[in-house]
């Protein structure tokens, strides 16, 4: 068992953009396969650059705000309760356009075979998720997680 609390763990910058801050509930060999777990606070009108991971699989539920996310030139608006889940090499660019702070949960693991799933983008009633982000959005990432192999997939996973 893994119970970790994101309460009064430190804020730090992420890689992309220092003005950017996470929290993280797991790091890189902690729970494997998950390179990080993490609550990343993006302030308005703030981006995080274009880039890719080349053996990582990433994935992005909003928790509170709005998105714009740019995966291999095409733009995704996002909005509470969205998730959208990347394969590797798929270059990505995730900025905050409103005047709010965009609050998300980031989940990276590694590839663990050479099949390469494609982007998913799932969308879900939020009102019981903005009601109680924290435990709500660990709740959604086992959700989308359990029901998503990590083998490279190519179906949506149910909600």
């Amino acid at each position: 068992v893994h119970l970790r609390s994101i309460n009064g763990a430190p804020e730090k910058p992420v890689s992309h953009n220092p003005a950017v801050k996470k929290q993280v509930w797991f790091r890189k060999g902690d729970l494997p396969p998950f390179t990080q777990i993490a609550r990343v606070v993006v302030p308005p009108g703030e981006v995080l650059a274009a880039h890719a991971h080349a053996d990582m699989h990433e994935l992005f539920l909003i928790l509170e705000g709005a998105a714009c996310m740019v995966v291999d030139s095409h733009p995704h608006d996002l909005k509470p309760g969205d998730t959208i889940a990347l394969a590797p090499a798929e270059t990505h660019e995730l900025c905050n356009p409103a005047a709010e702070d965009l609050v998300l949960l980031v989940a990276g693991w590694m590839c663990l075979t050479e099949k390469r799933s494609s982007l998913y983008l799932f969308s879900r009633t939020t009102s019981s998720l903005r009601e109680n982000s924290s435990g709500k959005a660990e709740q959604a990432l086992s959700t989308i997680l359990i029901n998503r192999s990590f083998h490279g997939a190519t179906k949506q996973a149910p909600l």
